[in-house]
């Protein structure tokens, strides 16, 4: 029998696409699945999340972000008025927009 439930003979993982993940992240200390326990709205290209770890003998919990960094594709429905950073690739591509220039653009929260 094996140890880990990811794991298929000989310590094989299975693919991504096959293992049953309840979150986005493992646990960096024992590699299990992350739990979400609450996140938070930063911004509107920022979120905050607060992980804990599935194995009740590990006990770790975390925070992770996650945040916009740089549009890949241009949406056919852009948002009026929103200007975000577009991939370094495309602004080389003669793209008008203005290229990412490091941090993520902080655009308050709006209402719902």
């Amino acid at each position: 029998m094996n140890a880990d439930p990811r794991t298929i003979g000989e310590g094989r993982v299975k693919p991504f696409a096959k293992r049953k993940r309840r979150a986005m992240a493992d646990c960096p200390h024992c590699g299990e699945p992350g739990i979400i326990r609450s996140s938070e709205l930063v911004t509107a290209l920022h979120r905050d999340f607060y992980f804990t770890c599935s194995d009740p003998k590990c006990g770790h919990g975390w925070k992770a972000q996650l945040s916009f960094v740089h549009t890949i594709s241009m949406p056919s429905q852009p948002r009026e008025g929103l200007q975000l950073p577009i991939s370094p690739a495309r602004s080389r591509k003669g793209d008008d927009r203005p290229a990412h220039n490091g941090d993520p653009p902080m655009i308050p929260r709006t209402a719902a």
